[in-house]
């Protein structure tokens, strides 16, 4: 799928999520280099979620959210079920702090932040893109690029 450069910011930083999403399956193999025990993953996806996922969720919310809403009820939904994702995503997070099953939270969010990528790539930014004129666009990458925490380069 081919990112409108608006997009592209956001859409890099997916790559990494969906790595951390597989290293949190039970049933993925080992990654050269990343953690592979429990108490070690859980430590890695906790400092990922602080350094990446939560700069990448305001980025979302705060900077791309309010130039997107209201101009089509379809993205409109799309939207509210990628904010809900964000919610739950959040959630898990708070679970696996303090959880004494760690493989099975480290699953649960491992499960559901690839569903929520995979939501975003497939479903919302095509939405966006193409539903969208090129002016809003251009604007929605400038905002992007321009806001205060965004990681979108």
């Amino acid at each position: 799928m081919k990112r409108h450069s608006s997009l592209s910011g956001l859409s890099r930083d997916h790559h990494p999520a969906l790595i951390a999403a597989q290293i949190c399956k039970i049933k993925s193999p080992a990654y050269v280099g990343l953690p592979s025990e429990p108490a070690e993953k859980k430590k890695y996806i906790l400092s990922f979620w602080k350094e990446e996922l939560q700069s990448h969720f305001r980025s979302e919310e705060e900077l791309l959210i309010p130039l997107i809403a209201g101009r089509d009820a379809e993205l409109d939904d799309i939207t509210k079920i990628v904010l809900r994702q964000h919610l739950e995503l959040t959630q898990f997070i708070r679970e696996l702090e303090s959880a004494e099953d760690v493989e099975s939270a480290l699953d649960n969010f491992g499960y559901a932040l690839d569903e929520h990528v995979r939501l975003e790539e497939r479903v919302w930014f095509e939405m966006i893109q193409n539903l969208l004129d090129e002016k809003l666009l251009v604007e929605i990458g400038e905002n992007l690029n321009s806001g205060s925490g965004a990681k979108n380069k």
